[in-house]
C-alpha cells in the first residue's frame, strides 16, 4: 500500500503534505538515535549480558520495530528472500557441524534483520549526512583532547569512561586501552567512546569522505585529520586511500583536489610533531606475521587455504557459523575474521556469493561513493556482520537512503 492509498479521499492537499513531512521527520528521529548510539554508546553493553551484547543493538532493533509497527518502514521482498536464502544456508551447514552454531546465526539474524527494511517517504538524506559529520566533529575534537591531555594529567582522567565504567555494562572483547607499542606509556586515542581506535579511526574516515564529497569545511576536515593521527590506526585510512582516488578521477571537483593536496600537506608537517616513525612502521607490517595488519588482511587467507582442505561441502556450504574464531588455536600466527572471510569460512561459497546479493538489494537507492565506502569498511576491515555499530551505520546510509536521494549530491558545496 502506497502513502497516497492510505490517506482518506475527502483528505485535502495541504494535509497529504503534512502527514508526508511528519513520516519523514519521524524517520530522521529514528535516524538520529540510530547514529547518537552507534556513536556514542559503543562501550556500553546491554545490562545482564555479562558484556557481552552491545547496547546499540536493542536500540537499533527497537528503532526498526518502532518504525514497522507506525508504518514509516517497509519490508524488502527481495532482501527478505535474499536473506532467507542465507540463513537456510547457515542452517544447513549446522546440522553437519559438531559444534553448537545455532546460537552464534540466531545472533547474526538478529543483527541483520534490521537490513531488510526500507523508508516509505523520502527525506532530504542530507540532513543526515550532516548530523553523522557533526557529531563526528565532536568527538575528533575530544579524541585530540584525550591523546594529549595525558602528558599532563593521570591518564585514568584522560580516559575516563575506560577506566571507570562498571564492568556490568562495559562492552568486552576490545582493546580500549592500547598503547603505542607493547612498553610504550602512551595510549592511542580511542575517540572517548570508541571501544578501540581502529573502530575510531574507521568511523572518523567515512566522516572525512563525507565531508569532502559534500560539504568541504577545511575546520571540519581539519579536526577529522587531527583525530585520525591521535588514533594511530590505519584501518579506516586504507578505505580512503582506496576510494578517494577512484572518487577524485570520475566525480570531483578542482575544489576537491585542492582539498586533498592540502590535507596530504598537512599530514605532512604533522607527522612531525608526533612518533611518525610508529606510523611508518604501521604501513609495512601487513606482510609481518603476528602483527594487527597481518591478522586483519593477510591470515584470513590461511583460514580459507585450510577450510578448501576440508572438502567440497565445507567450501560449498561453509563450516558453520561461529567456527572461525576457534581457528586461532590451529593457526601459526594470530588470525582476526574480517566480514568477507567470516561469510566465505562458515557460510560457504554459496552463501557468500547469496550475501553479496543480498548487500547489494538493501543498498539499491545508496549514491555508488557511499555505498563503496560502506563496503570497503564492512567487508574488509573489521567481522562486523553481527556488529551492531557498524549495523547501523548500513541501516542509516545504505538500507534506508531514499529514492530520491539526489538532494545529496546536489547539496555539495560549503555553508
Amino acid at each position: 500500500m502506497t502513502v497516497m492509498e492510505s490517506i482518506p479521499v475527502t483528505m485535502s492537499v495541504k494535509n497529504c503534505s503534512l502527514s508526508d513531512a511528519s513520516r519523514s521527520n519521524t524517520v530522521i528521529t529514528y535516524i538520529k538515535v540510530i547514529l547518537i548510539s552507534s556513536i556514542f554508546f559503543q562501550k556500553f553493553s546491554f545490562p545482564g549480558t555479562s558484556g557481552v551484547i552491545p547496547l546499540v543493538l536493542p536500540i537499533l532493533l527497537l528503532a526498526t520495530l518502532a518504525g514497522l509497527w507506525r508504518g514509516d518502514l517497509l519490508i524488502s521482498r527481495t532482501s527478505v528472500f535474499l536473506f532467507s536464502i542465507f540463513g537456510g544456508i547457515g542452517c544447513f551447514s549446522s546440522i553437519f557441524c559438531k559444534e553448537n552454531t545455532i546460537s552464534s546465526l540466531a545472533y547474526v539474524v538478529a543483527c541483520q534483520s534490521v537490513l531488510v527494511t526500507s523508508v516509505r517517504q523520502d527525506f532530504k538524506i542530507s540532513d543526515v549526512f550532516d548530523f553523522y559529520c557533526n557529531s563526528m566533529f565532536l568527538v575528533s575534537v575530544l579524541a585530540v583532547i584525550q591523546y594529549f591531555s595525558q602528558f599532563v594529567i593521570n591518564r585514568e582522567y584522560s580516559f575516563f569512561l575506560d577506566y571507570n565504567l562498571p564492568q556490568e555494562i562495559y562492552l568486552k572483547g576490545f582493546n580500549n586501552l592500547n598503547p603505542l607499542d607493547w612498553d610504550s606509556p602512551i595510549i592511542k586515542s580511542n575517540g572517548v567512546f570508541f571501544p578501540e581506535p581502529s573502530i575510531f579511526n574507521q568511523f572518523l574516515s567515512l566522516a572525512v569522505f563525507f565531508e569532502i564529497i559534500k560539504r568541504q569545511r577545511p575546520l571540519y576536515l581539519l579536526c577529522y585529520l587531527m583525530g585520525l593521527l591521535v588514533s594511530y590506526s590505519g584501518t579506516g585510512v586504507v578505505m580512503l586511500f582506496i576510494v578517494l582516488p577512484i572518487y577524485l578521477i570520475f566525480r570531483a571537483s578542482f575544489k576537491s583536489f585542492i582539498y586533498c593536496t592540502a590535507l596530504l600537506v598537512f599530514v605532512t608537517i604533522f607527522l612531525q610533531f608526533i612518533d611518525s616513525e610508529f606510523l611508518t612502521k604501521r604501513v609495512t607490517e601487513v606482510f609481518l606475521p603476528n602483527t594487527s595488519a597481518h591478522a586483519r588482511f593477510i591470515a584470513i587467507f590461511w583460514v580459507i587455504e585450510r577450510q578448501l582442505d576440508f572438502g567440497v561441502f565445507p567450501t560449498f556450504f561453509g563450516v558453520g557459523p561461529g567456527q572461525i574464531i576457534p581457528q586461532d588455536v590451529f593457526a601459526p600466527f594470530q588470525i582476526t575474521d574480517p566480514t568477507w572471510g567470516k561469510i566465505f569460512f562458515e557460510y560457504g561459497a554459496l552463501g557468500f556469493i547469496i550475501y553479496i546479493f543480498y548487500f547489494l538489494s538493501f543498498c539499491r537507492n545508496t549514491p555508488f561513493f557511499i555505498c563503496l565506502s560502506l563496503g570497503v569498511v564492512y567487508f574488509f576491515m573489521g567481522g562486523y556482520i553481527a556488529y551492531a555499530p557498524i549495523i547501523s551505520l548500513l541501516v542509516v546510509f545504505l538500507a534506508w537512503t531514499p529514492k530520491q536521494s539526489d538532494n545529496f549530491n546536489a547539496s555539495n558545496g560549503t555553508d
